[in-house]
């Protein structure tokens, strides 16, 4: 009967295989890196909107639901403007794709309470006698 574990004298002729790790997808460049930890312009724009929507929330206790829409939100609005960035620097970008993405943020951030457009009241003409108080042109 031969025992379970080999002799030192055994162990040593048969040579140790050194294994290495294969892997099988090709090596990330450092832009597709800083894409999947969080590093790219984009997750940059978006960590900002949803610091700037979350303040405009205000401090009350957000449910999970809710900091997911505010990440969606944030999500929708750097989409939205980087198709409008593609589109002004002339690349080919359907301009629906850029309505419908726009609308889609601006639903998104309806849907979250906040109200973009503020009222304000109609200015008052003015007058010459007020743009030279103004400017300083006029007579003390």
């Amino acid at each position: 009967m031969e025992s379970s574990q080999a002799s030192p004298a055994r162990s040593a002729a048969i040579p140790v295989r050194l294994r290495r790790r294969r892997s099988t997808t090709k090596p990330r460049t450092a832009a597709e890196r800083a894409r999947y930890n969080g590093r790219s312009r984009e997750a940059v724009l978006v960590r900002k909107q949803v610091a700037e929507l979350k303040a405009a929330l205000g401090d009350v206790p957000l449910s999970p639901l809710a900091v997911a829409a505010i990440k969606r939100a944030a999500e929708l609005s750097v989409i939205a403007a980087d198709l409008r960035a593609k589109r002004l620097r002339g690349e080919p970008v359907d301009i629906t794709a850029i309505v419908r993405a726009e609308n889609a943020h601006r639903r998104a951030v309806v849907a979250l309470g906040i109200t973009t457009n503020a009222k304000r009241e109609p200015e008052q003409p003015r007058g010459l006698d007020d743009w030279l108080r103004r400017t300083k042109r006029g007579s003390p």
